[in-house]
């Protein structure tokens, strides 16, 4: 979307919004996830992402990915799935992970939320490489986390690489890693290089709360 077009869909989004009279109102009730005016003004007013967003817009991509043969299978877990696994072991979190879609995707994306920050981990099955991905670029345990997740699953380990990617795009501030995850998630899904940086944000959320207000990805 550029130009006239992206405007006319902000123009209506932001009227959308300014009827509404709480916060908790709702606004797009079209998929799995229900999103709320203040998931949108979250995007609009350059706050932290909600997890609604987060869920929401990897469900988009997920359905993307069945809806075009040219794309690579992919498969995306909830927000919850990081810290349900970290609190409660393999076993809360086993359900989440049967069925045919992970057999059968290329990349899984899991987004992890951790300080008030948001990064992401992408298995790749056919590369055989488990990749962290933190826009401030900060050290962390989670790539231990998924290889004992793996070992938990009588999944071998053998021949896969656990590395953090180190040419990720790095934010200037704190408020946009959300946004910075759900990029690297579309864009990775369909192979792009992540060619994106801060000056692109304020473009990506207005976007963003286009594509979730409409259910639907326009790229």
């Amino acid at each position: 979307l550029l130009g006239q077009e992206l405007t006319s869909h902000i123009r209506h989004c932001k009227n959308m919004l300014s009827i509404k009279k709480s916060e908790d109102d709702i606004m797009v009730d079209a998929g799995p996830i229900t999103l709320y005016v203040n998931d949108f003004r979250r995007l609009f007013d350059n706050r932290w992402l909600s997890d609604n967003v987060i869920n929401g817009y990897l469900d988009m991509v997920y359905r993307r990915s069945l809806a075009k043969e040219a794309l690579h299978p992919v498969a995306v877990l909830n927000s919850n799935f990081y810290s349900k696994l970290l609190k409660d072991g393999w076993s809360s979190v086993r359900k989440w992970l049967t069925g045919t879609k992970f057999s059968k995707a290329v990349m899984t994306f899991i987004p992890v939320h951790q300080e008030n920050h948001w990064s992401l981990i992408i298995i790749n099955n056919p590369l055989k490489t488990v990749t962290y991905y933190c826009s401030l670029m900060r050290r962390t345990n989670c790539l231990e986390v998924i290889k004992d997740l793996f070992l938990s699953m009588k999944l071998s380990v053998d021949n896969w690489s656990f590395t953090q990617n180190t040419t990720y795009p790095q934010q200037n501030g704190e408020i946009n890693c959300g946004v910075y995850l759900c990029q690297a998630v579309e864009y990775l899904s369909r192979m792009a290089p992540l060619n994106f940086s801060e000056d692109d944000m304020s473009y990506f959320r207005e976007k963003m709360a286009v594509e979730l207000y409409n259910n639907k990805l326009f790229s």
